[in-house]
């Protein structure tokens, strides 16, 4: 799992560039679902990351309508497991 450290090391640098913001938007479309599978979900871990790309990256309009759409899945995720665990 890549430390966040590194995104922050990757933006002092230059701000990340589309094809990279793929990837990390591949990667976190993948790791969102699998560890809400899972059901053991660390949502502020996530939604950091999808934030520090908001952040780091120049995203492309379909890019930042993709990553809205992701945080929107984490935090109905996050809703329903919170939901969950007040019922148990």
């Amino acid at each position: 799992m890549m430390d966040l450290n590194k995104h922050r090391e990757a933006a002092t640098a230059g701000r990340f560039s589309a094809q990279y913001a793929d990837g990390e938007i591949a990667h976190l479309r993948h790791m969102i679902r699998c560890v809400n599978r899972d059901g053991a979900m660390n949502a502020d871990y996530w939604r950091a990351r999808m934030e520090r790309l908001q952040f780091d990256a120049d995203l492309l309009p379909q890019q930042r309508d993709c990553v809205k759409a992701l945080m929107r899945e984490l935090e109905a995720m996050s809703t329903q497991l919170h939901e969950c665990l007040d019922v148990a």
